[in-house]
């Protein structure tokens, strides 16, 4: 359930820009500068750009469910594999 409302928050996300690919997605909400985001960075992402529907929990939840080796951080390959099906 989690990642399908990570889904959903990514594709209103990506129709504010003309579409993106997954790299330029990546590079704009800041993955690319150490090679992954942090549960803070994701939480700053959504909480900037989707504050009236974002939710503390909710993103705690898609962030565990994506981060695939559960290191604590979200690597490209995770996003990749999240937002492959989106773009």
């Amino acid at each position: 359930m989690p990642f399908l409302i990570f889904e959903e928050l990514m594709t209103v996300y990506t129709e504010q820009i003309e579409k993106p690919s997954t790299e330029q997605l990546w590079a704009k909400i800041g993955g690319d500068k150490r090679g992954y985001l942090t549960l803070e960075e994701l939480t700053k992402l959504f909480d900037k750009s989707m504050p009236r529907c974002f939710d503390r929990d909710l993103a705690f939840e898609m962030f565990r469910e994506i981060d695939s080796d559960k290191d604590g951080r979200l690597s490209y390959k995770d996003f990749y594999e999240c937002m492959k099906f989106q773009l």
